[in-house]
C-alpha cells in the first residue's frame, strides 16, 4: 500500500496521508511486449545506435545486437510458417477423422448381424470401440485412437468383414492416411515447440538490452531522456 500526500485546497500544503492501492496504479510499459513489437523496436534502436558511438554497453556490441535482430527475425519467420504449415494438416486430420466416425456405426452393424444385438457390445473393444460417457465410440485422443486403428484392422479381418465395404480395404487405407497424418502433426508440433523456445530466449535478450540502453540514455541525458528515448524508438504510448 503506498500512501500519498493531497495538498490542502487553499494553502497548498499537504494536508494529510491517503492510502493508495498499488494494484490500482496503471503503469505504462517502456518496452514493447509483443514479438513483432519487439523486432521492429529492436530493429529501430539498432539503426539508431549504429550512429551513436558514444553510448556503449559492455557485454553487448552494436553490431552484434543487430546480428541479434537479425536472427530474432529470421526465427521469428520460421515459427509463423511452421505454424502456418499446421492448419492444413488439421484439416486433413478432421477430415479423417469425420470418415472413421460415420464408418463406425456400420462396423457395429456387422458386429449385431453376426453376434445379435443383445450381445454386440460385447465384442466392440475388440475393434477398438471403448466406453465412455455412457457409449460405445471410438477413442478421440488421437494417440489412442491410433491404437484403435490398428485393433480395428486386426478385428476386420479376423471376424469375416473384410469383404465388406467398410472392410479391410477401408480401415487400411483409413489407418494409413491417418497415421502419415499424425506423424506430421506431431513433427511439426515439436518443431514449432522448439521455434518457440529460440524465439522466446532471444526475445528475452533483446528486451534486457532495450532496458540497458534505457538506464544509459537516463543516465547521459538526465534534462531530455524523454525525448532521446522517442528518437531512440524505446518509448511508445500503444505498447
Amino acid at each position: 500500500m503506498k500512501t500519498l500526500l493531497f495538498p490542502d485546497p487553499e494553502s497548498g500544503t499537504p494536508a494529510g496521508a491517503v492510502p493508495v492501492d498499488e494494484s490500482l496504479i496503471i503503469h505504462k510499459p517502456t518496452l514493447p511486449r509483443k514479438d513483432d513489437d519487439i523486432r521492429d523496436t529492436g530493429r529501430l534502436v539498432s539503426d539508431h545506435w549504429a550512429t551513436q558511438a558514444q553510448i556503449l554497453l559492455v557485454w553487448i556490441t552494436q553490431p552484434q545486437f543487430a546480428q541479434l535482430i537479425t536472427d530474432y527475425t529470421a526465427e521469428l519467420d520460421q515459427r509463423k510458417q511452421k505454424g502456418a504449415s499446421r492448419s492444413p494438416i488439421t484439416d486433413a486430420l478432421d477430415t479423417v477423422d469425420e470418415q472413421i466416425d460415420d464408418a463406425i456405426p456400420y462396423v457395429k452393424g456387422y458386429i449385431a448381424g453376426k453376434y445379435g444385438m443383445n450381445h454386440a457390445s460385447a465384442h466392440y473393444s475388440v475393434f477398438g470401440i471403448v466406453h465412455h460417457d455412457g457409449e460405445w465410440q471410438f477413442p478421440v485422443d488421437h494417440n489412442v485412437r491410433k491404437e484403435s486403428l490398428q485393433m480395428m484392422v486386426d478385428a476386420i479381418a479376423a471376424e469375416g468383414f473384410g469383404a465388406n465395404e467398410f472392410g479391410t480395404a477401408f480401415w487400411t487405407a483409413t489407418q494409413t492416411t491417418f497415421n502419415n497424418l499424425l506423424t506430421q502433426a506431431n513433427t511439426t508440433d515439436e518443431e514449432v515447440s522448439g521455434k518457440v523456445s529460440s524465439k522466446n530466449q532471444m526475445k528475452q535478450k533483446i528486451k534486457k538490452v532495450l532496458q540497458s540502453l534505457v538506464y544509459v540514455l537516463h543516465g547521459n541525458y538526465p534534462d531530455t531522456y524523454r525525448a532521446t528515448l522517442r528518437t531512440w524508438g524505446l518509448q511508445k504510448e500503444d505498447y
